[in-house]
């Protein structure tokens, strides 16, 4: 089975994402057709690749005609023609089912060619890496084999990954990966019911969710190195056995006479459970895996919602009993964003000569206010508003939680915050219990700071590796990431200050690094304090066995 956010194939991402695709026009009258040809081969065994699909998309020109899509499939021998293309540049393209496109030695799968009048292009090389697999056995404690089991490639983020159900014997396996490192996670169907009741001495058993070979949590679990074109036949799961519990609590500010009140649990990257609000305000859950859980209760009515704050509970061997979780309205925040210094405005954009030589500023996009929620389908999602010119803004209808504040130019970060009389330092708004009518103030200062280094294997710059910084703690917002250049430097601009971990990561964890758990899973990471304006320079190694 193949879940893929990307592609089930081998996809180059569009450098000219959006544009229209036309069918073939001729030239203009003064330009001469072009042509580009070459070949696509298996970057691991070297032979041509036969069906491959070759797309070149783009063909902007100064006459500003529509952008045009060719493309061409390879033969037999790997070989591909494109003929009559307009002059201009164009981002380039190459799939085929189970095999990804290889990186170029920046670390992108993205490259492009340009094309002149009359131009004649021959020697375009295209390489596909072909896909992995990993296959295995899932077994419970005993050794025997556990039937319709999900086993999933774990991202550690959102949107999931590929995965498949073992059959009567245990056996799994899920193809379709790249290169890389993965973490596989088998989670058996629990239904959220109370444990059987026996007489005759026996107990019930409840297998939790368990990575790879035998662990509860992701930190705990063994990456797989699955090569290119490679297949891992050994990977068995052993689940872990772990005791039946019971979470039970009440929901209060519920409208009276309410009965479609809808509780949800949200575990990692997903909904893990969830049960009905009993018209008395209460509830129970049932076999909750152990780990860290948030709760949060939801109510709906003819366009009207009410939701309780995301509350967070740690499950373990023992019932959790009176959890509250109290119903918050919603909240319309009307606010203004003062600026510390000039610096940290909006920087216009430099004007553009017009007609009669006249000087013509094309209108300035609205500069936005975001809220970002903690990383999860139980947050509510991100909200924004225009900030006007005076600097005013109306956030509307903001359910009940924690947010981070952010803005939609790079030149400046979020000082503090004020809630009516409530400071802030930094850019954390507690909305748990709403906004009681009060106003938002934000700070807003110019004093961003730059990280850069390089990234090295052993004493060698290692070119196309992913570099991510971290808030630490991790406040759920998405990651600064970068790739090494092919003299393995590294980059990133903007940064408001305060503490990061900093890391060279696998392409599978970006969605990791995004939860809750930031960089966990790396136990090199650097731990690094940036102050307000500074520039630090940090140098990174690549770990032991990742090679170039």
């Amino acid at each position: 089975m193949r879940n893929r956010n990307h592609s089930a194939l081998a996809v180059v991402a569009v450098a000219a994402c959006g544009m229209a695709v036309a069918q073939t026009a001729p030239p203009a009258a003064d330009e001469k057709p072009a042509s580009v040809s070459g070949v696509v081969t298996n970057s691991v065994t070297g032979e041509p690749l036969l069906r491959a699909h070759v797309t070149l998309r783009g063909g902007f020109n100064p006459s500003n005609q529509t952008p045009q899509t060719y493309g061409a499939m390879t033969g037999a021998e790997g070989k591909f023609s494109i003929t009559a293309l307009r002059p201009g540049s164009y981002s380039v393209s190459a799939e085929r089912i189970g095999f990804e496109m290889a990186a170029f030695p920046d670390g992108g799968t993205t490259t492009q060619v340009t094309v002149k009048s009359g131009d004649t292009k021959d020697d375009l090389k295209l390489k596909l890496v072909p896909d992995g697999a990993i296959a295995g056995r899932v077994v419970d404690a005993d050794g025997e084999p556990m039937e319709a089991v999900s086993v999933t490639v774990d991202t550690g983020g959102f949107g999931g990954g590929q995965g498949t159900i073992t059959d009567d014997q245990g056996h799994f396996r899920i193809g379709g990966l790249r290169p890389g490192k993965y973490r596989i996670k088998a989670t058996p169907t629990n239904l959220p019911i109370p444990a059987e009741i026996r007489t005759d001495g026996t107990v019930e058993v409840h297998y939790a969710a368990t990575y790879y070979p035998r662990s509860l949590d992701g930190k705990g679990a063994t990456k797989i190195n699955v090569a290119a074109g490679g297949e891992v036949t050994d990977a068995d799961i052993k689940s872990i056995r772990t005791p039946i519990v019971r979470v039970s609590g009440t929901v209060t500010g519920i409208p009276q006479g309410s009965r479609n009140v809808s509780l949800m649990v949200q575990q990692g990257s997903g909904i893990s459970s969830g049960t009905q609000v009993k018209p008395d305000g209460t509830f129970e859950l049932w076999r909750l895996d152990p780990g860290k859980h948030t709760l949060s209760a939801t109510w709906r009515n003819a366009g009207q919602a009410l939701q309780t704050a995301p509350l967070e509970i740690d499950v373990a061997g023992s019932n959790i009993d009176h959890v509250e979780l109290r119903m918050v309205a919603p909240s319309d925040i009307s606010g203004i964003v003062q600026f510390e210094d000039e610096q940290a405005k909006p920087q216009a954009r430099p004007q553009q000569q017009g007609q009669g030589g006249q000087q013509s500023e094309p209108p300035k996009p609205p500069q936005r206010l975001f809220l970002r929620p903690p990383s999860g389908f139980l947050s509510g999602g991100q909200q924004q508003a225009e900030i006007a010119a005076d600097g005013s803004f109306t956030l509307r209808q903001i359910q009940p939680g924690r947010y981070q504040v952010t803005l939609s130019w790079n030149n400046a970060y979020v000082k503090s915050l004020r809630l009516g009389q409530a400071g802030m330092e930094g850019r954390t708004l507690d909305l748990r219990n709403g906004s009681a009518g009060a106003a938002l103030t934000v700070l807003v200062s110019s004093g961003v700071a730059e990280v850069s280094g390089t990234v090295r294997n052993g004493d060698d710059p290692a070119g196309g590796k992913l570099v991510a910084l971290v808030p630490d703690p991790a406040d759920g917002t998405r990651p600064f990431t970068a790739r090494s250049g092919p003299d393995g430097a590294y980059r990133f601009s903007g940064i408001a200050p305060g503490r990061y971990k900093l890391a060279v990561i696998d392409d599978a964890d970006q969605g990791a690094a995004m939860s809750d758990a930031g960089l966990d899973d790396y136990e090199d990471a650097l731990e690094i304090s940036i102050g307000a304006g500074e520039k630090l320079a940090k140098d990174l190694k690549v770990r032991a066995g990742e090679g170039k």
